[in-house]
C-alpha cells in the first residue's frame, strides 16, 4: 500500500558546506549490542572508521555516489558519539552493527535516501532482522539486543489501526526478544502561530510559548505519529527542542519556541493505539529554527533547512567535497532523538553487565531487552517548567478532569535523565528486577523501607517502571494479548507507609501500552513502621486480545526511592543491606 519510508532527520541540503571537526581517537573494541537499520554510512569518516560492522546483505552500496551517505552517517555518529557539540560527549567503546536498507532516490533533487517504490518494505525489513538475529558467517550480530529504526512513512499517519509495519515490529520484537527504538516522525509543514511577526517578537517568552502550544493544539491531526511509531512493543522517541550548540547567530532565522524542555516544533505527537502513551519519552532532537513571514502582518512561519550553521546537533556528515572525511553538520529531528535513546540503551546494557559482574547477579540474556526498556523510561518525569505551561495553555473546562491524559499527548512520560538510572547516590537507590509471568499469576516483590524514614516529615519520590513484550493477535481489535500491571499490595499508593501520590501520568492510560511508569511523591509525615518492613509490589498478568494466554511474558522492573540530597539519611546503604538476604529465596528484585 505504501512504499515511501524515509529517514526522520533534516539532513544537510545539497549545497551546504560541511564543518570540519577533530574527532577523539578512542577505539571501539567491544562487540556490538545495538544495530542500526538505516541508510549506508560513510565508513571511512573519521568519526566512524573502525567503529562500524557493516552487513550489506541487499548490496546497496553500489547505488551510492559521493555525498549521498547522509542519514545513516548522521545516525551512526549520534549513536557512537552523541551530540558532538557537548563538551562531555565521549565515543562508545562498543562497535555498532549496521544493515543498510535505504538507498538514494535518483528522482529527487538531493537524492534523499528512501525505500524504492518497487520494493516490499516489510519483506526487506523482515529479512534484515532475521539475518541479524539468527546470524550467518558474516553477520557479526551475536548478542544484539537493541535496534535503532530512525525512519518512518510520512504517507501513513497513525489513525486508529496500527500499520502493517508496526505490527511487523511487534511480532519481531516478541519473537526475537529485541527492543526497537523508533522515531516518532517529523512534521515539516509551515506553522501558523496566529500572531503577526511584529506582535510575536514583542511577546514575552511565556506568551510565545502559549502562542506556540495553542497553535499546535489546533492542528493535531497533521501531527499524528507516522508508521511504525505506533508499534506497541517498541519504544517510540519524540524530539525535544534542545541541543548542546549554545548561543547562535540568528541570520534572519526565528526561534518560535523559547524552551528546551518542550517538544520540538517538528516532532510528531501521540496518542498511540487505544490512546496509550506514545511517544513514551522525549530526548533532544536539535533546535529547529524558522523563517519569519515575508510580510509583518502574516502569521505563518516556514521551516529553515539550512544546516551548515547551528543550532542543531553536530553529527558526522558526508560532505559535498569528495575525499572530505572529517566533515560535520547540524541536524534536527526525531531520528536524532531515537539515535540518542539507542546510545543510552547501550550505556544501560554496559551498566547491567558491570552489575552482573560486581554483584554476582544473573540477568538472563533473553530478558535484558525488557530491563533496558524499563530503565530507558525509568528516569522520565515532567519537569515543572514544562508541565506548568502545558496545563495553562491546554486546560479547558471540558478536559480538566482528564488533563493528565491530555498532557501525555504532548509530553509522553516525560524527559528521562539517563544518569539517574546509571548510578545511585546516598539519597537515591534503584533496584532492578526481571522475570517471566503467565496468565493469572502474581509476582510479589518486597521493597525494603529504610528504617530512618519511619515517622519522618520530608519530601520523597518513588518511581516505578514496569516494561514487557506482548504477543500480538492481529485478529482481535485489542491486538495486545498480554496485559500487565503493577500495584501496591492491594491498597492505593497514598495508604502505603510512604504516603505518596501519583504526579504525572493518568492512572488508566499507563495500562494501555507495554510500559507502566509511575512517579509518586509525598511531603507529609511518613507512617511509622518497624525495621525490616517492606513496600509490597505485585505484578499481575491478564489476557487481553486472546481467549487464553499460553505464553510466558518477559518483563523488566525498576524501582527508585529518593529523598532530597541535603537529607542526612543514607537510604541507599539501608536498602542494599536489607535486600541482599532476599535474593536466594526466589525474588528477582
Amino acid at each position: 500500500m505504501y512504499f515511501r519510508p524515509t529517514g526522520q532527520s533534516l539532513a544537510p541540503a545539497e549545497d551546504d558546506e560541511g564543518v570540519p571537526f577533530d574527532f577523539p581517537d578512542i577505539p571501539s573494541e567491544e562487540g556490538p549490542v545495538a544495530a542500526l537499520i538505516d541508510g549506508f554510512p560513510l565508513l571511512q569518516h573519521d568519526a566512524l572508521k573502525e567503529r562500524i560492522l557493516i552487513d550489506d546483505i541487499f548490496e546497496l552500496e553500489r547505488h551510492y555516489q559521493p555525498g549521498d551517505r547522509k542519514h545513516g552517517t548522521s545516525m551512526a555518529s549520534l549513536i557512537l558519539h552523541g551530540d558532538m557539540g557537548a563538551e562531555y560527549s565521549e565515543p562508545l567503546t562498543r562497535k555498532l552493527y549496521c544493515i543498510p536498507i535505504m538507498q538514494p532516490d535518483p528522482k529527487t533533487q538531493n537524492r534523499s535516501e528512501h525505500i524504492p517504490e518497487d520494493t516490499f518494505f516489510e519483506d526487506r525489513l523482515h529479512i534484515a532482522i532475521k539475518h541479524l538475529v539468527e546470524g550467518s558467517e558474516t553477520s557479526h550480530s551475536t548478542g544484539i539486543r537493541l535496534i535503532n529504526l530512525s525512519m518512518g512513512d510520512p504517507e501513513r499517519p497513525f489513525i486508529h489501526t496500527p500499520s502493517p509495519w508496526a505490527r511487523l515490529l511487534d511480532w519481531l520484537s516478541w519473537k526475537y526478544r529485541i527492543l526497537f527504538c523508533v522515531s516518532s516522525g517529523n512534521c515539516i509543514k509551515p506553522i501558523d502561530l496566529g500572531v503577526n511577526h511584529n506582535d510575536f517578537r514583542a511577546q514575552t517568552d511565556d506568551e510565545k510559548l502559549s502562542s506556540f502550544l495553542r497553535s499546535v493544539s489546533q492542528d493535531l491531526s497533521s501531527r499524528r505519529l507516522i508508521s511504525p511509531a505506533e508499534s506497541l512493543n517498541s519504544l517510540t522517541i519524540g524530539a525535544l527542542h534542545a541541543d548542546d550548540f549554545g548561543e547562535y547567530v540568528a541570520n534572519g532565522r526565528e526561534d518560535i519556541l523559547p524552551s528546551s524542555e518542550i517538544f520540538s516544533p517538528i516532532s510528531r505527537l501521540g496518542y498511540g493505539f487505544r490512546k496509550s502513551v506514545k511517544p513514551e519519552i522525549f530526548l533532544p532532537g536539535g533546535r529547529q529554527l524558522y523563517n519569519p513571514p515575508m510580510l509583518d502582518r502574516d502569521t505563518t512561519y516556514q521551516i529553515n533547512n539550512f544546516t551548515a550553521l547551528g543550532p542543531g546537533q553536530r553529527v558526522a556528515s558526508d560532505g559535498s567535497k569528495q575525499g572530505e572525511l572529517s566533515s560535520t553538520a547540524f541536524t534536527k529531528g526525531s531520528s536524532n532523538s531515537a539515535a540518542l535513546a539507542t546510545r543510552a540503551g547501550i550505556n544501560i546494557y554496559d551498566m547491567l553487565v558491570r552489575l552482573r559482574e560486581d554483584e554476582n547477579e544473573e540477568i538472563p540474556d533473553d530478558l535484558i531487552c525488557v530491563v533496558i526498556k524499563a530503565l530507558l523510561v525509568h528516569g522520565a518525569r515532567h519537569p515543572e517548567s514544562a508541565k506548568k505551561p502545558l496545563v495553562q495553555s491546554l486546560k479547558t473546562s471540558s478536559n480538566s478532569r482528564r488533563i493528565k491524559e491530555v498532557i501525555s499527548r504532548y509530553a509522553g512520560y516525560g524527559t528521562p535523565d539517563i544518569t539517574r538510572v546509571l548510578e545511585c547516590t546516598s539519597q537515591r537507590a534503584t533496584v532492578i528486577g526481571c522475570g517471566e509471568i503467565r496468565e493469572d499469576e502474581v509476582h510479589e516483590y518486597k521493597f525494603p523501607l529504610p528504617s530512618d524514614l519511619s515517622g519522618e516529615k520530608l519530601w520523597r519520590r518513588l518511581a516505578i517502571t514496569l516494561a514487557w513484550l506482548s504477543p500480538i493477535n492481529p485478529d482481535h481489535r485489542n491486538l495486545r494479548e498480554a496485559k500487565l500491571n503493577i500495584e501496591s499490595g492491594g491498597t492505593n499508593w497514598g495508604k502505603t507507609p510512604l504516603k505518596v501520590k501519583r504526579q504525572d501520568a493518568d492512572h488508566n492510560q499507563v495500562l494501555r501500552g507495554t510500559v507502566q511508569h509511575e512517579v509518586l511523591e509525598g511531603k507529609n509525615e511518613i507512617a511509622a513502621f518497624q525495621e525490616g518492613d517492606s513496600l509490597v509490589l505485585r505484578i499481575i498478568c491478564k489476557k487481553d486480545a486472546t481467549n487464553q494466554l499460553d505464553e510466558s511474558i518477559p518483563y523488566g522492573l525498576a524501582v527508585t526511592l529518593e529523598v532530597k540530597e541535603d537529607t542526612q539519611i543514607n537510604i541507599y546503604q539501608q536498602i542494599k543491606t536489607a535486600i541482599k538476604p532476599q535474593v536466594p529465596v526466589g525474588s528477582n528484585l
